[in-house]
């Protein structure tokens, strides 16, 4: 039972009065809103058009005052150790995953976002290039160079095999 009063700038203020007591509800579904970590989320309801009153069931049998309110779940955090990265191999960053958003973050409390825990591989950082067989008839200069992170030796041919040449030294034959 309701007396709500409005006012019409051509007419007079004029009242209308409207009866809830004896009706047929006419409900509006309201989907449920999941929760995620950081926000809370509400159990699906309907509403009645006319009255306005909350329902917990299609049929309208079971009226609730509010609607129910989910909390937010909160983080199920994860630690990951720094693992450093080599000259073929990437390595990451000290970080942690929420098992439940599936979201890397920098600090325990799920606050920063990490868009990549990802460090890329270093490459190899050769030192020069050093002979190590001199060349012959039979086969090129060989090289070798040393990486100074991992020691991983390069080896390379060089050059070109000497020309095969002989030389005689006669007084007489």
């Amino acid at each position: 039972i309701g007396v709500p009063t409005y006012a019409n700038r051509e007419l007079e203020n004029f009242t209308i009065t409207i009866d809830f007591a004896e009706h047929t509800h006419s409900l509006s579904h309201h989907s449920a809103i999941t929760a995620t970590c950081t926000a809370g989320g509400a159990a699906q309801y309907w509403s009645c058009n006319i009255c306005g009153k909350l329902f917990s069931d299609a049929s309208a049998k079971t009226q609730i005052i509010k609607v129910p309110q989910i909390p937010a779940l909160g983080h199920k955090m994860t630690a990951h150790a720094a693992k450093a990265a080599t000259c073929t191999a990437a390595g990451n960053v000290a970080y942690y995953s929420c098992s439940q958003c599936r979201k890397n973050y920098s600090d325990r409390n799920g606050t920063k976002v990490l868009t990549s825990t990802v460090t890329a591989a270093l490459g190899h950082s050769f030192g020069a290039w050093r002979t190590t067989t001199a060349a012959t008839v039979f086969a090129p200069e060989r090289q070798t160079r040393t990486c100074t992170r991992c020691r991983m030796n390069e080896v390379r041919n060089y050059g070109s095999k000497l020309r095969p040449t002989i030389r005689t030294t006669a007084n007489s034959l």
